[in-house]
């Protein structure tokens, strides 16, 4: 028993056989008396023959010669011979059946050593659950590690099958037509740069038989073009003599990317063993290609096969097959690299990630994956296609293509058209016509990869959420790519289509609003996507001019005159507003003003009206006492009944609110969050004057209606300057962090000027300044990106700024294409966030020209 199990350890192969890519169905011609019945001695001369042709890994002729003695006497020792040629050529079919007759019989237990190959056999033929079983029972018996891992894999593939054998295939294949595909083998697709086939090929309808009638019956590359208007592919044509030498086989087609190299082996046989390798190169492309020239540096003895160019650590390699001594298993793949042209360096084993104890072959290199077959990484069938990224230093773990792509035969040769959506494989899977099992033979496959198409929505929008209209947006792809620009002034919906594998950032900009922005990224995408990105555009703050116009019936409110919740008592901050009262009352001593008081919607409407007449009447005594007349004042309480209506001037210190929004019950109700409801209601709670009598216009101050900040007693007693970040700095309108509460934890950029105008300007003439800043925050400033429009340059000396530290922004304008004047905004991105947010510190700049 164990003499037999370490026998059949030594026949499992560790390397391939499939060379060419296929089973060689090749038979030498044998005397024809054998086709007469057999006896006696012809019976013995028979099994010799059958032994003999074995030997010479002629398997189609030795497993006729057994069927053929077997007809003769029913001799059912020869079965375990017999299942294992049926395995050889790849009858799947007839192995797990006459290995299922072998061990049904075997009470003995005297052949438990082929389960592993009935096993094969069954999950080869899609039985994944009987092999299962058939593996567990080899694994029961085996002793050699190598052995259990063989089968362990297999069980880790099987069960692969069984989960997926409900599932859709991952792709739908379609057999190339019987032009390009024969009942014999066809293999070794490759498409040219113009998209037309090339194949190695027999071209043969049977198995070949070598006797004196025999002509070239050798391997070729042939060549076939595709009928731009059916799509369908013309009849194969052999490549000349320069290319196909005769009486060798010439195979394992591979064509460079540029299509300008056409690469191939040459190979001896004997049997079905590649005896001789050898790696050749032709350039010029279709229909001149020169004559080919072996490749120098890959040593013939490696046997190296199935080569293809790829790109490694920035140079030009050639990734191939081969069973170097010293390897991993069986076959493994390598590459390298590319000294000249036709001349390489050492090969260099892609490593244990790639390389397993089995088979690795076909490899083919797009866009930074690599695909191959493998008989060990766990899989459906024999052959499965794997794929694994390179990350400019290492591969990542391979991935099976899964169900579709594999199947449970062997699945090799994954080939990509120069744009990646159009591909071809082989396979031996059960589909055509083939001169012997309906598995023996190798077709060629098509493939279409539905192409993953995304595009972008963005919807631009002020910070109250309506439309914004005359917003310019552009998208920016990382890494690499044009930008894309759109302006529409006519909508706020922008669409635009995305590259896959790309991060972009959005950008909208408005003359009269900060920019928004947003990130997106198309990486890994599995399905078709379209993103919707709304962006929301704050307005600028319009400078507060040096002095207010203030007219007849126009209510102004007075910030500063604040009362206790539910109490009429003048506070003493209160006094700064009503000084500025009594000073335009005393200036204008005909001014006849209304003294109003409001409070918010909360709370009884009798209780509000009440009490916010009592506070007007607070106001008012308070003038009184300071002897104005009280029949120039009129003292109104309208509790809730007239909503704050949002200014200009609210609208700038508040972005949130709208210029118009009206502060009405429904309208606080909508709002979104609880401190702007907050914020609505306390607005509400105002003292308002305005002109009734007297002067129709009055000009005062306007940092006299500004709302004073709180001080401390601390504060006016020492005069000391609170320290950074706790002090309010002097934020520009042009920053987002206008108005904002919280400074700390924050880069503050004050410059020393925002706007310059360049004045008339000459077209096609340049011209340059140079913004100066300093970061006043507590913060490292990091500058992310600078926008403007194409007829502005930036150099900035920085990308990072500490505290205190200093910047420049240069400008450089390009008049060029300009026929008027404009006003350019230039988009300053931090990397650095506004506080208790994930959007971007913005700052702006401004510069103006005109044209001559």
């Amino acid at each position: 028993m164990y003499k037999k199990l370490k026998r059949f350890m030594q026949s499992i192969p560790t390397k391939s056989l499939i060379f060419l890519g296929v089973i060689l169905l090749v038979i030498v011609a044998v005397n024809p008396s054998f086709s007469q019945p057999i006896r006696g001695a012809s019976y013995d001369r028979t099994l010799q023959v059958a032994r003999e042709k074995w030997a010479e890994q002629d398997y189609v002729n030795a497993l006729d010669h057994f069927e053929m003695a077997f007809e003769a006497k029913k001799d059912e020792s020869l079965l375990p011979d017999m299942a294992e040629l049926y395995l050889q050529i790849r009858d799947y079919s007839s192995a797990s059946k006459t290995y299922a007759k072998i061990l049904k019989k075997d009470k003995e237990k005297k052949w438990d050593h082929l389960r592993y190959n009935y096993a094969k056999a069954l999950k080869m033929s899609g039985n994944y659950e009987e092999a299962i079983v058939e593996f567990q029972k080899f694994l029961a018996v085996v002793s050699s590690d190598t052995l259990r891992k063989f089968a362990e894999n297999e069980i880790t593939g099987a069960e692969f099958g069984k989960e997926l054998a409900d599932k859709e295939d991952a792709i739908e294949l379609t057999r190339l037509s019987a032009v390009i595909n024969t009942p014999f083998s066809d293999y070794s697709p490759a498409f040219s740069r113009e998209g037309n086939l090339y194949i190695s090929s027999f071209m043969a309808k049977d198995v070949i038989v070598l006797d004196s009638s025999a002509k070239d019956f050798h391997a070729k590359i042939y060549y076939s073009k595709k009928n731009e208007e059916t799509g369908v592919w013309g009849k194969p044509e052999a490549l000349k003599a320069n290319i196909n030498r005769p009486e060798i086989h010439n195979v394992n087609v591979s064509i460079s990317p540029d299509g300008n190299k056409l690469y191939f082996n040459r190979q001896v046989l004997q049997g079905n063993e590649v005896v001789e390798s050898q790696l050749f190169y032709s350039v010029g492309g279709d229909g001149a290609w020169k004559g080919a020239k072996e490749i120098v540096g890959i040593d013939p003895e490696y046997r190296a096969r199935h080569p293809f160019p790829g790109e490694l650590f920035g140079r030009e390699v050639l990734f191939f097959s081969s069973d170097i001594p010293g390897g991993f298993g069986g076959s493994d793949l390598y590459y390298a690299p590319q000294k000249s042209e036709g001349v390489y360096g050492d090969p260099v084993n892609l490593g244990p990630k790639i390389n397993t104890l089995g088979d690795e072959v076909t490899p083919y290199y797009y866009n930074g994956t690599l695909y191959f077959s493998s008989n060990m990484h766990p899989g459906l069938g024999g052959y499965d296609i794997f794929y694994s990224f390179w990350n400019g230093q290492n591969w990542s773990d391979p991935l099976n293509m899964s169900k579709g792509f594999n199947s449970p035969q062997d699945d090799q040769y994954f080939r990509l058209d120069a744009d990646g959506y159009n591909g071809l494989l082989t396979s031996n899977r059960p589909a055509g016509k083939s001169v012997r099992a309906k598995t023996c033979c190798e077709d060629i496959y098509s493939f279409t990869i539905e192409k993953i198409k995304a595009d972008l929505v963005v919807g631009t929008f002020n910070s109250g959420r309506q439309a914004l209209k005359g917003v310019t947006v552009m998208i920016i792809p990382k890494p690499g790519g044009d930008p894309q620009t759109i302006q529409n002034d006519k909508g706020n919906k922008f669409d635009f289509k995305l590259e896959l594998e790309k991060s972009y950032r959005i950008i909208a900009t408005h003359p009269n609003h900060f920019p928004d922005t947003a990130v997106i990224n198309t990486l890994n995408l599995k399905a078709n996507k379209s993103f919707t990105q709304r962006l929301y555009l704050k307005p600028i703050p319009i400078p507060i001019p040096e002095y207010d116009t203030i007219l007849s019936e126009k209510a102004i409110v007075m910030e500063n005159i604040l009362y206790e919740f539910g109490d009429d008592k003048i506070l003493p901050t209160a006094e700064p507003d009503l000084n500025f009262l009594l000073e335009i009352m005393n200036q204008y001593p005909d001014l006849i003003i209304e003294l109003s008081s409001h409070t918010d919607n909360r709370g009884n409407d009798e209780f509000n009206k009440a009490l916010s007449q009592r506070r007007a009447e607070s106001a008012k005594q308070w003038l009184l006492k300071k002897g104005i007349n009280q029949t120039r004042i009129k003292a109104v309480g309208n509790g809730e009944s007239v909503p704050k209506v949002v200014d200009d001037r609210l609208a700038n210190k508040h972005p949130e609110f709208l210029p118009g929004d009206v502060f009405s019950a429904e309208y606080i109700n909508k709002l979104e969050t609880e401190e702007d409801k907050e914020l609505a209601h306390a607005l509400n709670r105002r003292t308002e004057f305005k002109i009734i009598g007297g002067p129709k216009v009055i000009t005062v101050k306007s940092t006299r209606l500004l709302k004073r900040e709180a001080t401390t007693a601390a504060d006016k007693s020492t005069g000391a300057v609170k320290p950074r970040g706790d002090s309010i700095p002097n934020i520009h309108p042009f920053s987002t962090l206008a108005g904002k509460k919280i400074y700390k934890g924050v880069p503050i950029l004050d410059f020393t000027i925002r706007e310059t105008n360049f004045g008339a300007v000459t077209r096609g003439e340049k011209r340059e300044f140079t913004y100066v800043f300093q970061n006043i925050g507590d913060t490292k400033a990091e500058i992310d990106l600078i926008s403007a429009c194409e007829c502005t340059t930036t150099e900035y000396n920085a990308q990072s700024i500490p505290p205190g530290g200093k910047g420049t922004i240069k400008v450089i304008f390009d008049s060029k294409d300009k026929v008027q004047g404009e006003t350019i905004v230039i988009d300053i991105f931090l990397k650095n966030t506004e506080p208790g947010t994930e959007r971007p510190i913005i700052e702006k700049l401004k510069y103006k020209f005109e044209i001559k």
